[in-house]
């Protein structure tokens, strides 16, 4: 299909950065979502992008033929350019995602955030993020940073501009159609979300036990991630707000959740690894391990499997045969801060390593310790393994 018929609903940078990503492949070499993407991220300047890639790292220092989008070249075409399904499907969806939500026409953030849309992207295996937690946790963060959008379960309208974008019909994929599938489609989830909201305040709002008891029965759907993304966001707004009492009853709520879903067996949300849910406890921390040797080179990451909260200590071979050796100490997905516990575990394992390496007779230089920053180095640990 040519793409060409969406050219009136995109604004002028993204127009400029899908005919460049075009003219720039060579004949027959599909665009796909990451070659878009690195063209949006060379044009619009002005974008929050280093907060991305502070998290994820920078896709466009990768090798980009290393990364294939999943669907390669199915008919689409863009000025005459092939485009890979992977990357048509972004395209369209991103058409949706601003009809849908009245912010036509397409922005490169929201453009750039459909070409993350999908977990098995090329642009989203650049970044690492192609794990359910590491995913959402982009989509999150490119959803604040680029678009300025405060989407509530950006996952799920993302799923359903995607649906829009495979709308099988006459008039499929031509603009009017599609804007009329996304509109309604956005606007279905509105209602849904909407319902959550009035449970959830009244949940909020339960003053005694039993009353509390009766909604979660009554309305399993609270027990949900989206509502913990919900109240952590209330409890952001209410700490800026100075809001002491509503932190506080924030809190107690978020907690009664937790002890509800412990006592009933409910699977908590934050299951495996996820970003949304702060810190783990100090009792629930599943740690793993990774290690990645180059020359000249050497880190050693560990992180929760849960909530991502770790540290990684590198070593890099100085003038002389030193050993310049340094650690960063980094908090939960989501999280600015981090406990004590987390602080001291860390610097006790770091420094008990840097320790026993002296105690051989090494020489080593050491760096000051960074507390508080995700390196991007760490994206070269794409593989942890649990400790026993």
């Amino acid at each position: 299909m040519d793409l060409d018929g969406l050219r009136n609903a995109l604004g002028v940078k993204t127009l400029t950065a899908l005919d460049q990503t075009a003219t720039r492949r060579g004949p027959g070499q599909p665009m796909s979502t990451l070659n878009v993407l690195t063209t949006l991220m060379a044009l619009d300047v002005a974008a929050e992008w280093d907060r991305i890639w502070l998290e994820f790292g920078d896709p466009s220092r990768q090798l980009v033929s290393q990364y294939a989008d999943p669907v390669p070249d199915s008919g689409d075409q863009w000025q005459g350019q092939p485009v890979t399904g992977t990357c048509a499907r972004a395209i369209r969806a991103a058409v949706a995602l601003a009809a849908g939500s009245g912010i036509l026409p397409v922005s490169p953030g929201v453009l750039a955030l459909c070409l993350m849309g999908e977990p098995t992207a090329a642009a989203v295996q650049a970044m690492g993020a192609t794990s359910a937690a590491g995913h959402s946790a982009l989509l999150e963060l490119a959803q604040e940073a680029l678009v300025g959008g405060s989407w509530q379960d950006i996952d799920s309208v993302l799923a359903r501009c995607f649906a829009a974008s495979d709308a099988e019909s006459p008039a499929a994929g031509e603009e009017a159609e599609l804007v009329r599938f996304a509109g309604e489609a956005v606007s279905g989830l509105a209602d849904r979300f909407e319902e959550l909201i009035d449970v959830l305040n009244q949940f909020l709002r339960a003053d005694t036990a039993a009353g509390s008891g009766r909604l979660l029965q009554e309305h399993p759907e609270l027990l949900g991630g989206q509502v913990d993304r919900i109240i952590k966001k209330s409890i952001q707004e209410a700490q800026s707000a100075g809001d002491t009492e509503g932190v506080r009853r924030l809190r107690e709520r978020q907690s009664y959740l937790d002890h509800y879903r412990r006592l009933t067996g409910a699977p908590r949300p934050e299951a495996g690894p996820a970003r949304h849910f702060g810190e783990c406890p100090a009792a629930e921390h599943r740690w793993a391990g990774s290690d990645v040797s180059k020359p000249g080179y050497q880190g050693i990451a560990v992180r929760c499997e849960r909530c991502h909260a770790g540290y990684l200590l590198e070593m890099t071979t100085a003038a002389g045969g030193a050993t310049l050796i340094g650690y960063f100490i980094f908090p939960a997905d989501g999280c600015d801060t981090m406990s004590t516990e987390i602080k001291m575990f860390a610097v006790g394992m770091c420094e008990r390593f840097i320790g026993q390496m002296e105690q051989q007779g090494m020489l080593v230089n050491r760096e000051t310790p960074v507390i508080g920053l995700r390196p991007e180095s760490l994206a070269m640990h794409a593989d942890f393994t649990p400790f026993d």
